[in-house]
């Protein structure tokens, strides 16, 4: 059993198929505020993807960790962890009742390019940290480097929103 984090989700979280054509640059009537390091040409997003069902995570209480050791810990490979510009812009609208409210963000792992595959020996090289906090009830985004060496600590529980890996959908 892993002593970091704990699924929280128990029932199935569907994101249905997505185009790909929403961005988290173009996504003003979720986001109050947008960090200036999506509306540059890093992020190179627009992947369709096919049904999918996520779920939540928590840490556990007192946990000590980089970003690294905490998705790490989630079941399955990088190139599965993450969720398309799309699907998070979609979790933040249709799944809010599963984003931290109490001045904390959810942290998302996503793509800085989406249609390049995730080494799995170095999974920084394509993939961020993506962190939605609600703020007066405002939706804000911000991204952080993916092997952040800074260690994140306290009382507080950080949550997680990946894809399942176990389930195939049809």
């Amino acid at each position: 059993m892993n002593s970091l984090i704990k699924c929280i989700s128990e029932e199935p979280l569907v994101i249905n198929r997505l185009a790909g054509k929403k961005t988290i640059a173009k996504s003003g009537d979720i986001f109050f505020h947008v960090a200036s390091e999506f509306l540059g040409s890093n992020f190179k997003a627009g992947i369709g993807t096919a049904k999918r069902v996520i779920q939540v995570y928590e840490t556990i209480p007192k946990t000590e960790a980089t970003y690294m050791e905490l998705f790490e810990s989630i079941p399955g490979n990088w190139n599965k962890k993450w969720l398309s510009q799309s699907q998070i812009t979609k979790v933040a609208k249709h799944f809010r009742k599963w984003l931290r409210t109490d001045g904390y963000p959810t942290h998302f792992l996503g793509k800085i390019n989406e249609f390049q595959s995730v080494d799995e020996e170095a999974p920084h090289k394509n993939l961020v940290v993506i962190s939605i906090m609600i703020d007066n009830d405002d939706l804000c985004i911000y991204q952080t480097s993916f092997d952040s060496p800074a260690k994140r600590s306290g009382d507080f529980l950080y949550r997680f929103i990946v894809p399942k890996v176990s389930l195939k959908l049809k």
